[in-house]
């Protein structure tokens, strides 16, 4: 079962618990993502995934508007 989490806008949510290759999927809004050890930073639209790449901690925060991510 897929979970929903919520985002307010500028709200950080860091996930520490995530394993390579797990999915990020924006649901609602969009997302600003960064991973440990990684410099790049992404942007997640609706309807956008982003798979995780490295082990370490994510970053999430929603941008501009409430925003809503699943992992998988």
């Amino acid at each position: 079962m897929t979970q929903k989490l919520n985002l307010q806008p500028y709200k950080i949510q860091g996930i520490s618990t995530v394993r390579c290759g797990t999915e990020i999927c924006c649901l609602e809004g969009v997302l600003w993502i960064t991973q440990e050890g990684d410099l790049t930073d992404y942007i997640v639209n609706c309807g956008e995934k982003f798979v995780v790449d490295r082990k370490g901690k994510v970053v999430l925060q929603g941008l501009n508007m409430p925003s809503a991510f699943s992992l998988n």
